[in-house]
């Protein structure tokens, strides 16, 4: 009785530029939202991991 399940694909990407920790979400007016420059650095991110592993990429679809 063996595990029949795959081993996970493991990808390693470079990402050039400064690294930015990911912020905590700000609050206004009784609402959250992501301020711009951590929604700029995540489209920068997947911007080079798409670039770099594939867009077709069926692992992106989970």
């Amino acid at each position: 009785m063996g595990n029949t399940q795959p081993e996970p694909t493991v990808y390693r990407i470079a990402i050039p530029g400064l690294l930015r920790a990911r912020g905590r979400p700000r609050f206004d007016n009784g609402r959250t939202f992501t301020d711009a420059k951590m929604v700029q650095a995540e489209k920068h991110i997947q911007h080079h991991a798409m670039e770099q592993i594939g867009k077709d990429n069926k692992s992106w679809q989970q």
